[in-house]
């Protein structure tokens, strides 16, 4: 069987997002590395409910052969992987070694497709294969900004260079995946975001707007289109392992302003749970603090759940001060040139109360006490507009992609 994908995936050192052929999804990104130990096979009458839900991303069990992945070890993923007990597999954010030289995203990448190849497949036949599949992928995804001026091409050959064969190990009888990327880019982090507000519909950003004239004085009287078509702006992208300021001056990007701070949200959470050490209640690492706090406070897990809680707060505070020491530098190379400046990211909701005030300080001192809007990005819009960016430019360069080989990629 052949088939055709269009992927925006966005690697994050918490989670991995992205959209295939416009279904969206979410998982950790942690592994466990499979070095030995019992297989867990799923029996045949109970294959269906590993892809209830759409939730096998969630329970795969996968083994690489690939330029992405130095060896071949099996790897478990998604919830599955952080509720183990096992030692996982994630991004270091205190270390400066960057996406496009650890096995983890390419893991994360190949993996996610894979898993979605396969969910295609048995939502089609309610069975598994007897053979391989095949896929021809157009895919795009993203690196930080100063990693992808250094790294980018490099990163971009590992997926170009051959086919990359993903082995599915969950079921009685392995089933290979064979993976060919006819066409990959590789965009700086605040391209895609860039391109995810400029893509998004007027009532997007009008509800966007809504939510934030509520708190924030200073966005008082702006459109939706003023926003769209800004020429000149900074984003703020706050990840957990680095934050991307990304400068567009009359609307490209400008690589020589831009910059990366290598101190992520990530170190907020690794601070709180150094808190929790010493209270003799520490999390094994930074993916299962998350997925805790995804879980939700609880009746049972109230005490703990609101001692985390306090421990991030306390953390934030002064996080949020180095921040803005960086982001007031980066503002100072360009104040002349902004028009507005916008915050997002998967840190930005838990770090909101403690960075907005430093950020609106530092607009109002660039703008001689006239403030330079601030666009703060809450909860879904700061969360997914990387991915929406990275898909919609997926589809634009599937579009270029067929109108070039027409007989290469024909319609799934």
């Amino acid at each position: 069987m052949m088939k055709n994908i269009i992927a925006g995936i966005d690697v994050g050192n918490g989670y991995t997002k992205g959209k295939i052929d416009d279904w969206g999804f979410a998982i950790p990104s942690a592994v466990v590395p499979r070095y030995c130990g019992r297989d867990a096979k799923v029996k045949s009458e109970n294959v269906a409910a590993e892809f209830a839900n759409n939730g096998f991303l969630d329970r795969m069990d996968l083994g690489f052969q690939s330029d992405l992945i130095k060896d071949g070890v099996r790897r478990l993923f998604g919830t599955r992987a952080v509720k183990s007990g096992l030692t996982r597999e994630t991004f270091d954010v205190n270390r400066r070694k960057g996406k496009a030289l650890v096995d983890l995203s390419g893991v994360m990448t190949l993996g996610s497709i894979a898993g979605k190849v396969l969910m295609d497949y048995w939502n089609d036949k309610h069975a598994l294969p007897a053979d391989a599949l095949n896929v021809d992928v157009i895919l795009t995804t993203a690196l930080p900004i100063q990693e992808f001026l250094e790294y980018g091409d490099e990163y971009h050959d590992k997926f170009t260079k051959g086919k990359h064969i993903v082995g599915v190990y969950n079921f009685e009888n392995p089933i290979s995946i064979i993976i060919n990327f006819l066409d990959v880019h590789i965009f700086s982090e605040g391209e895609s975001a860039k391109f995810g507000l400029l893509d998004s519909t007027s009532s997007f950003v009008d509800k966007l707007l809504s939510d934030a004239k509520d708190n924030e004085q200073m966005l008082r009287g702006i459109k939706a289109s003023d926003i769209i078509h800004a020429n000149n702006t900074l984003g703020v992208d706050i990840g957990e392992g680095t934050v991307n300021f990304a400068v567009f001056t009359s609307g490209e990007l400008n690589v020589d302003a831009s910059a990366t701070f290598h101190v992520g949200y990530g170190t907020v959470l690794e601070k709180a749970n150094e808190e929790f050490e010493i209270s003799d209640m520490p999390f094994k690492d930074r993916s299962s603090l998350t997925q805790f706090l995804l879980d939700g406070r609880t009746a049972l897990n109230a005490l703990r759940y609101d001692a985390l809680k306090k421990a991030i707060e306390s953390a934030s505070y002064p996080y949020a001060k180095s921040l803005a020491m960086e982001t007031s530098r980066v503002i100072g190379n360009i104040g002349d040139f902004l028009d507005v400046i916008y915050v997002y990211g998967g840190g930005a909701e838990g770090l909101h109360d403690a960075f907005y005030p430093e950020i609106v300080e530092i607009s109002k001192e660039i703008g001689k006490n006239i403030s330079i809007p601030v666009l703060y990005m809450r909860g879904e819009y700061a969360r997914l507009l990387n991915q929406h960016g990275l898909y919609k430019l997926a589809e634009n360069l599937a579009a270029n992609y067929k109108n070039s080989h027409k007989n290469d990629f024909p319609e799934a």
